[in-house]
């Protein structure tokens, strides 16, 4: 049934359902051109369309159908461009794409397709000779889009729906219609939108155009860093003052506000109660650090005890009513006050989208919200078994517990790898580990040589682009973060950070581990449990699953030692607290004496808020640290290794007696 290619397109008549599985060839007979349609941007195998076909039942309407096929390559490029409030620009940029192709990459113009969406811009699509990944794809379309705003990023994952040229739009009632370049040269946007209030012809050609294969590889820029413009420690705000009044006390104002800063300060210390003289000795302190700070500018120290003697006799005054200097009222001040400081800025919007207070109204109606996107508020792990029996959801902090080398940290890739394929945002904050190490976990999952022999081969000069491109494709919705003496802060400050470049909320963070971070107790159990509070508060903030992973008692023993209770957690009773689910995890056959055993890991559900407490067994591979469910044969095995250890046991304990 799927044609001659063997191969399949997904139709939907919405943008929120499963649809159906049409081949390749024929798709086109199964599309209503008077009613809302898509059809995916990939195409999919007869493999691919098996595990669409068992997915189909997990979710309402079947929107989750697709979630986790990956590798699903095209054979055209789709250049989306939007911006509803001014489609006059897309107009233009859609103009420059185009130029690009038939002058930069001798594209004929009859072979470009361009479609006015009926809506918010302009999709042009090139068919080409040969089929790419979404990535690849969205490589080229970063390089033909480069320098203009309006280019759609988010067509290019794996599963990604487009609107059917020649179908209608839900909202403004007009249609996809096609446009030739001269008609996009010439035509007006009204002129187009009237001509897309009928369905008229589709213009289209699936010619297979060349491009060069250097388009389609990843543009590396090296990675951003903000520098901190300032000194200033904002943890030492014992006070409790708003931080950019604090920066102002400290001397961090721009030059041009010195005046308008200053008198800001002087009302927060009438308003706080503070007395005159102390007002007036901080103020002439921050005058002072300030001119220090930028004495090119001044020239001479500005500062005048006279002048601020009489300004807080008048701010002291009967008469004083405060006025634009009021607290917390300029913000303009504020803002040009925090922008000497892009981290404490970032806290402060997003502590200003915080409503920390809501009517039982407004619980239910985020609830009703988070229900109705729970496919993206639920992270699974991967792992069926686990799946089966726990629910981690953003808005909370989960614990993995299990003793060191006990494969937490693999078993923490294998789930980021495994919501990066589905879509979702996901950060990696790896206190343990180095960069590099993190390189060849990450390497050794596709390619099970060992850490040496990655390193002897990248030595030996072999290429390895192909396990390269497995990871990437992996973990190309991951960042990674690998500094050492982070506090909770700083996570929270980069996690804003990559939410504001990547223009999406990051759903999945993971930390690794506890005890590492950094902390202001000379005593690690006391630091746990203070960042225990403030993770929990970070997940609730960001609406982030957060997954932390924590290491046993040193009574726990090694690796293969079972851990059946949240009691055997460092710190148990206030993590217990904090934590919505723990899983626990060993591996019973670990043993430097009979490696060729270290074949399984079991993992334990020692807290659930919304499921019951459960045990399943997996197989476990060393190599590449993935995790797989055990057929009968391993099940067997892991049975014998359990029976011998008990008998060890049993025996050992019958000794003991005499």
């Amino acid at each position: 049934m799927s044609g001659k290619s063997g191969k399949f397109v997904r139709l939907t008549n919405s943008y929120f359902e499963g649809g159906q599985m049409v081949p390749l060839e024929s798709w086109g007979n199964h599309v209503n051109f008077n009613h809302e349609g898509y059809r995916s941007v990939g195409v999919y195998t007869p493999e691919q369309v098996e595990i669409y076909k068992s997915q189909k039942h997990l979710v309402s309407k079947g929107e989750g159908a697709v979630r986790g096929i990956k590798n699903v390559k095209s054979n055209c490029l789709i250049i989306d461009l939007d911006n509803k409030d001014n489609l006059n620009q897309v107009q233009i940029d859609t103009r420059e794409v185009v130029a690009r192709l038939i002058n930069d990459y001798s594209i004929k113009s009859e072979n470009i397709n361009i479609c006015f969406t009926g809506s918010k811009g302009f999709a042009i699509e090139v068919f080409l000779d040969k089929e790419y990944t979404s990535r690849e794809l969205k490589n080229a379309a970063e390089k033909l889009t480069q320098g203009i705003e309006s280019w759609d990023t988010s067509l290019y994952d794996d599963n990604q729906l487009i609107r059917i040229p020649g179908t209608k739009h839900p909202s403004t009632g007009l249609y996809k219609t096609s446009v030739t370049i001269k008609e996009l040269n010439e035509l007006t946007i009204d002129n187009i939108k009237e001509k897309a209030k009928t369905p008229g012809s589709i213009d289209w050609t699936e010619y297979p155009n060349s491009l060069p294969e250097d388009l389609f590889k990843p543009k590396f820029k090296p990675a951003k860093v903000v520098e901190f413009e300032g000194e200033l420690d904002f943890s030492t705000n014992t006070m409790g003052m708003p931080n950019w009044k604090f920066a102002i006390l400290n001397g961090f104002f721009p030059p041009g506000k010195r005046h308008e800063s200053l008198m800001a300060l002087a009302a927060y210390f009438k308003g706080s109660g503070f007395p005159q003289e102390v007002a007036l000795q901080s103020i002439l302190a921050a005058s002072r650090l300030q001119y220090e700070r930028n004495k090119d500018h001044y020239g001479d120290d500005p500062t005048d005890e006279g002048e601020w003697e009489r300004s807080l006799s008048h701010i002291y005054g009967p008469t004083w009513t405060g006025g634009t200097f009021a607290y917390e009222t300029n913000e303009k001040l504020k803002k040009s006050i925090l922008d000497l400081f892009p981290e404490e800025s970032l806290l402060e919007e997003q502590e200003n989208e915080n409503k920390p207070i809501k009517s039982a109204d407004e619980i239910i109606s985020g609830f009703k919200k988070f229900s109705k996107e729970i496919d993206k508020n639920k992270i699974l792990t991967g792992i069926p078994e686990v799946d089966r029996n726990i629910m981690l959801t953003t808005g909370a902090m989960h614990g993995v517990l299990g003793g060191p080398g006990s494969g937490k940290t693999s078993l923490i890739l294998n789930m980021l790898a495994n919501n990066s394929n589905y879509g979702l945002p996901c950060m990696f904050f790896s206190l343990d580990m180095s960069e590099n190490l993190i390189g060849g976990k990450l390497m050794a999952r596709q390619n099970p040589i060992g850490f040496r022999e990655l390193t002897e081969k990248y030595k030996a000069g072999i290429d390895l682009t192909e396990t390269e491109n497995l990871v990437q494709e992996d973990f190309k919705n991951v960042a990674f973060y690998s500094k050492s003496s982070t506090s909770v802060k700083d996570m929270k400050i980069q996690i804003l950070k990559h939410q504001k470049e990547i223009g999406q909320k990051v759903k999945l963070v993971v930390v690794d581990y506890l005890e590492l971070i950094a902390g202001p107790y000379s005593d690690a159990t006391a630091n746990s449990a203070h960042h225990a509070v403030q993770l929990k508060d970070l997940a609730t903030d960001l609406d982030i699953c957060l997954i932390v992973l924590v290491q046993p008692q040193k009574s726990a023993g090694d690796a293969s030692y079972p851990l059946t209770s949240m009691r055997q957690v460092k710190g148990a009773s206030v993590l217990e607290q904090n934590f919505r689910n723990v899983l626990g995890i060993y591996r019973e056959g670990f043993s430097p004496d009979t490696p060729e055993l270290d074949r399984f890991m079991t993992i334990k559900g020692l807290k659930s808020s919304f499921e019951g407490l459960f045990s399943v067994d997996v197989g476990w591979d060393g190599r590449t640290g993935k995790v797989y469910t055990l057929n009968d044969e391993g099940r067997a095995q892991l049975k014998r290794i359990r029976d011998q250890k008990k008998e060890k046991k049993e025996a050992e304990e019958g000794n003991s007696k005499w």
